[in-house]
């Protein structure tokens, strides 16, 4: 049986070949802060995957002012948190429920899933949302396994 830091992995997100990114956002003139984007015009994002059983929570690793803050549902937008976070399943291409020890390359077709049922999807623009009409088929594509959580370097 595999430890919660086996099973824990540090990645990006691919959408039509292209990593997902974070993009400063402006709505009614106020900005919203870091959202999740299928357009390469921020920041990569890249996201240690912590396990936590057979759920994920998802913490920034990309460089700058969001590292280590947690990728979160924030009304209908994804977006970063240094106080919550929203815990994500992984669902294969028949939307099953999968961690690390089913994924067998470093990259694979996936799904992310809130706990709650919210699923990363896009409505024809650029920002990923929980209200859209596409759900998005990623590419995970795995940069290191079994990954240290930052304050537990010497974690088993």
């Amino acid at each position: 049986m595999s430890t919660l830091r086996q099973k824990s992995f540090l990645a990006t997100l691919i959408y039509n070949n292209r990593p997902l990114s974070f993009l400063g956002l402006i709505s009614a003139g106020k900005s919203i802060g870091p959202v999740l984007s299928t357009e390469p015009f921020g920041q990569t994002a890249t996201f240690y995957f912590r396990c936590e059983g057979d759920y994920y929570n998802l913490y920034v690793r990309s460089e700058g002012r969001i590292f280590g803050q947690t990728l979160v549902a924030d009304g209908s937008f994804f977006g970063t948190s240094t106080k919550d976070a929203t815990s994500f399943n992984i669902l294969d291409t028949h939307g099953k429920i999968v961690t690390l020890d089913d994924l067998k390359t470093n990259k694979e077709q996936i799904r992310l899933q809130t706990r709650g049922g919210l699923e990363l999807k896009r409505n024809g623009d650029l920002i990923v949302t929980t209200t859209g009409k596409e759900k998005l088929t990623l590419e995970l594509d795995i940069m290191g396994r079994n990954e240290p959580y930052l304050d537990h370097p010497d974690e088993i």
